[in-house]
Parts: C-alpha cells; sequence; structure tokens
C-alpha cells in the first residue's frame, strides 16, 4: 500500500512538472510563430468588411473591430430609435444608452463583416460630422488561449485518470485538491476565449447624435422699405417704453397728486384772501 501511494504522489508530481513544462512550450511555440503585425489602421484598411484576414504562416489573422460616428439630425430621438433598429436587422443589438433632448449616445454591438454596411445605413439619419474606424489584431492572444485551453484540458483529464485510481483518503485529498485548481484555470480560459471570440464576432460602434444648429440669419438688403421697418420698430419699441414708464409713475401720481394740489389749491385762496380784504 505505501508503494502504491508512494507512485501515485510521484506521478502527480511528474504531472504537475509536466503541466508547467507543456504551458512553457505552447507559450515559447506561440512566440515563435508570431509575426510583426501592421498598425491599427494598417489593419483596418487591409480588411475593412471582416473580422478575419488571411495571415501569415497559415493563420487567419482575428481582428478586433470598432468604430464611432458622429452626426446632427433634426430629431434625436426619432434617429436613435431608427439606429438601434439598424442594428438588430443586421444582427446586433443596443448597449448603452444615454438620451436626452439635447444629444442621444448609443454603443451598438453589430456583425464584424457587416460594420460598413450598418455605417452607411446610419449615416443617412442626419449629417455626418465626423467617423472614425479601428481595428486591433487579436490573433497572438486567440492562439495563445487556444494552446493553453488544449494544455488544461489534458491535465484535467490526466488529474482525473489519476483520481480515478486513488485508493487511499489522503491520496484522493491532495489529488482532488490538484483538479480542483486545474478546473478552475480551465473554466477561466474557456470565459477568456468567448469573450475573445464576440470581440471577433461583433464590432462595437458608438453613435453620438446632437441636434441640427439652426441656420443663420440673412442679413436685408438695405433700402426704403427696410428703413420703414426699422423706424416703425424702434417707434414701437419707444412707445412701448413710454407707456411703460407712465404706468409705473402713475400710482406715486395719484398718490403724491392730490394732496400736492390740495395744498396749491388752499395756498392760493389764502394769498387771494388778504388782498380781497384790502
Amino acid at each position: 500500500m505505501r508503494t502504491r501511494t508512494g507512485l501515485l504522489l510521484a506521478g502527480l508530481a511528474v504531472l504537475t512538472l509536466a503541466s508547467g513544462c507543456t504551458g512553457n512550450s505552447a507559450g515559447d511555440m506561440a512566440a515563435v510563430g508570431r509575426a510583426p503585425q501592421p498598425e491599427h489602421g494598417a489593419a483596418a484598411k487591409a480588411a475593412p468588411a471582416t473580422a478575419t484576414a488571411p495571415g501569415t504562416a497559415g493563420q487567419a489573422r482575428q481582428l478586433a473591430r470598432t468604430a464611432q460616428l458622429a452626426m446632427t439630425a433634426p430629431d434625436v430621438g426619432g434617429a436613435a430609435a431608427q439606429a438601434r433598429q439598424i442594428a438588430v436587422t443586421a444582427g446586433g443589438y443596443s448597449g448603452s444608452e444615454q438620451t436626452d433632448p439635447r444629444s442621444a449616445t448609443l454603443t451598438l454591438a453589430v456583425p464584424s463583416d457587416s460594420l460598413d454596411d450598418v455605417l452607411a445605413r446610419l449615416s443617412k439619419l442626419g449629417q455626418v460630422t465626423s467617423t472614425q474606424q479601428s481595428a486591433a489584431d487579436v490573433t497572438d492572444q486567440v492562439v495563445d488561449v487556444e494552446s493553453r485551453l488544449e494544455t488544461a484540458r489534458r491535465s484535467v483529464d490526466r488529474v482525473r485518470a489519476l483520481l480515478d485510481r486513488a485508493t487511499s483518503l489522503s491520496d484522493i485529498t491532495s489529488i482532488e485538491s490538484q483538479l480542483t485548481t486545474r478546473e478552475s484555470d480551465l473554466e477561466s480560459l474557456q470565459a477568456r476565449q468567448k469573450s475573445l471570440t464576440t470581440t471577433v464576432t461583433l464590432a462595437t460602434l458608438t453613435l453620438t447624435v446632437t441636434p441640427t444648429p439652426a441656420p443663420p440669419l440673412t442679413p436685408q438688403d438695405p433700402g426704403f422699405l427696410t428703413g420703414l421697418t426699422t423706424g416703425w420698430n424702434g417707434f414701437q419699441t419707444f412707445g412701448a417704453a413710454s407707456l411703460h414708464v407712465l404706468g409705473a409713475a402713475l400710482p406715486f401720481l395719484l398718490i403724491l397728486g392730490i394732496p400736492l394740489t390740495a395744498l396749491i389749491w388752499l395756498w392760493r385762496r389764502r394769498t387771494r384772501t388778504p388782498h380781497q380784504t384790502t
């Protein structure tokens, strides 16, 4: 029994070392197979309509595409609603959104191979003020994750085989701990692979819509009618201001005018009385 337990532990230790070496080798092979990649702008020009393009050594290049589009439209809310419908029709969806009467910002996810068509349809909703596209090459990340996934799956299978042959409680506990750790690593890599796949298959498009600015006022030609209109408008403004001042002063005139008039009348009467007696 001790011999068998020792053999199981020795096998588990060898397996751990082999997994580490395999992971390093896979990383080294992925690093050796990497070729210098073009800049983002060059990648976007090389494959404007697809998320993958032929790469070196027979490896399909994986591109994560993004785009930004800004425009003005008479109806901001209506343009935002139509943009959402265009994304859904293309096979995508609308993510985050911020809308108010003055602007609307939408984050749309659309299939990468339909990005150019979606941009063309969105451009018809208003007046385009700016547009930008970029493509990030994630080929190295995809290859690295796939290699690590294959290594992790083989490692989990080997540990499960050791667990099936284990007989003592200590062996089972030790191997189960190793299995839990490796299954967790495998699930993390699977989630990473799913995220990369979504990034490549769906392009992210940020749309900003603002109201159409009001047209500038055109200056009128000088002439008799223009001068007459200007003078009439000025007279109306003066009359309105005068009436406003009169209306504001009228209460004071009524309150102070009546006593003042009475005092003047009394004063004149008293000044006339001595002359009459004389």
